[in-house]
């Protein structure tokens, strides 16, 4: 459950990240100062009050089952045990850490190259596919890591917006385990077990970003 929920809130990161970053790097021009603000303006406020507004707002009787209500859409549980609650809090809280990395790898591509490809022939979409989207396979890859590793120990999300054991991350089971004198030692050993997964993926990150700066090298 915690591979799987990680996993689809990365995916949200990467289709909502990817076009701010690049519309920040390239095509905001004066305005990126100001979009640059707006991302890191929630990192003034805690991250569980963050999480208490979406409670507030997913609530039986909040804003949004209102919002449904008007079109004549039942209200929804979100708060119990919804897994979709769990993934989507979990993208909004770490998004920004996905968004800041990628904007610099971004930014950093020589625009000379893009021109190159434009002057060959290659379409602007052309241009992105075969320019823009490898030079920044790094930043993508350095922002899934940025905030994949604290997913995966993440149980202080689903405890907020769900608080139903349907919905446990491996951090709430290591957590309800070492509160236990009995299970600490269970704890402990998905303790190890989830960070040499977690070493793992730090390794194969390293490995590929190492291996994308050795082939923009050659090139």
């Amino acid at each position: 459950r915690t591979a799987m929920y990680s996993f689809w809130a990365l995916v949200i990161c990467v289709v909502i990240g990817y076009p701010v970053a690049y519309y920040t790097a390239r095509l905001a021009g004066k305005r990126r100062g100001l979009i640059l603000a707006l991302i890191l303006a929630p990192w003034w406020i805690n991250y569980i009050t963050r999480m208490l507004a979406w409670v507030n707002l997913l609530q039986d009787d909040g804003y949004v089952n209102k919002f449904l209500g008007i079109f004549g859409v039942a209200p929804v549980s979100w708060l119990s045990g919804n897994s979709f609650t769990v993934v989507m809090a979990l993208a909004y809280g770490y998004l920004p850490y996905f968004i800041l990395p990628l904007f610099v790898a971004i930014d950093r591509i020589d625009g000379r190259q893009i021109e190159a490809a434009r002057d060959l022939g290659a379409s602007p979409l052309s241009a992105f596919l075969r320019v823009t989207l490898p030079l920044s396979v790094p930043g993508i890859l350095a922002g899934g890591v940025l905030i994949a590793l604290p997913m995966f120990g993440d149980y202080y999300t689903a405890d907020l917006v769900s608080s139903s054991t349907q919905t446990n991350m491996i951090g709430n089971q290591i957590d309800e385990f070492m509160r236990q004198g009995s299970e600490k030692v269970t704890g402990a050993a998905l303790t190890l077990l989830l960070s040499v997964f977690l070493l793992v993926l730090m390794f194969y990150y390293l490995r590929t970003t190492r291996r994308a700066g050795t082939s923009a090298q050659t090139a």
